[in-house]
Order: structure tokens, then sequence, then C-alpha cells
């Protein structure tokens, strides 16, 4: 999908079925960056909208539009 070279986030998900911790641990080392989140409980849902925002930011234009 040609991503070379493009910022990657992983976005670890169902943080609420995790049960062994030191599993997530070396993930989370293996995978950077990273957000865990669960959809469930919306934890980590505040970080990923934070590394959204910075990720995005260097792509944005200002523009102006008139609209009839």
């Amino acid at each position: 999908i040609n991503v070379v070279g493009r910022p990657t986030l992983y976005v670890l998900n169902k943080a609420d079925r995790v049960t062994d911790p030191m599993a997530l641990a070396q993930l989370r080392l293996n995978a950077t960056p990273n957000v865990v989140v669960s959809g469930l409980t919306g934890e980590g849902i505040d970080t990923l909208v934070e590394y959204l925002a910075e990720f995005t930011r260097d792509g944005l234009v200002p523009l102006t539009l008139v609209i009839p």
C-alpha cells in the first residue's frame, strides 16, 4: 500500500481484555509508536485523538473558501 516513509501509529485495541500485562508490555516495545485503547471502556481514546492530531498537523494547509 506504499506506506514506506509515512508516519505510522500502532493502535492496540481491546485493552479491556488484556490478561497478560507482560505480553502487552512486550508488544508495546516492538510496535512503536503505539497507543492502547478500549472501545468498550474508552480507555486511551483521548491519547489516540492527541496522536492523530499530531500526525495530521503537518499535512494541514490553510484554506479560505467562498461559498455562494
